[in-house]
């Protein structure tokens, strides 16, 4: 799974990395998942999709998530969202945007017995674990404010929903953000 893991990296970081420097924009912070998801980190990349007037600006975004500290008593639970889509973004103050987006990508959720269930477990010969691999959209938005030198911080509320089963949950996350200068 670690190899799987480095590939999509290695090419999600090779597809972004040939956009225009002046248009990048990079993002990493916290993130809480919903539903016993627990806490996890955010990393996020943003380019403009086009030149954009003074109106509200389109623009594409790679996230990459991972919440490894999920789970209710005796269970574990990992989380990692891999997604695409397009931001809408607008001024709405002198250092202030809003943002809404929609990505689409693929989820991965591993839970397994935590120590002292894994050993009753064992003792059973039970298998104690599950994983599950599908599609997921997600929406959301939030509000970022400018800190100047092209640096801001974030808040944002998605919304994850399984492609396959529908299930749905919701994920807080509070980023820095560095952006290339133009």
């Amino acid at each position: 799974m670690l190899k799987v893991k480095g590939l999509i990296f290695a090419g999600l970081l090779t597809a972004f990395s040939a956009m225009p420097a002046a248009a990048q924009g990079l993002g990493a912070g916290l993130g809480l998942l919903g539903d016993e998801g627990g806490p996890g980190v955010v990393v996020e990349y943003e380019a403009p999709l086009g030149a954009t007037g003074s109106g509200p600006g389109l623009n594409l975004v790679g996230d990459f998530s991972y919440f490894p500290a999920g789970g209710v008593e005796n269970i574990d639970l990992k989380t990692l969202l891999i997604q695409v889509g397009a931001r809408v973004r607008g001024e709405a103050g002198s250092n202030l945007s809003w943002l809404a987006h929609a990505l689409v990508g693929m989820r991965r959720a591993t839970a397994s017995a935590d120590d002292d269930l894994g050993a009753l477990c064992d003792l059973a010969d039970v298998d104690c674990s599950a994983s599950d691999t599908g599609g997921v959209l997600t929406v959301g938005g939030g509000l970022e404010y400018a800190l100047g030198s092209g640096n801001a911080i974030r808040g944002q509320i998605d919304f994850p929903i399984a492609i396959r089963d529908g299930g749905s949950t919701t994920r807080a996350v509070f980023m820095y953000i560095w952006k290339s200068r133009n």
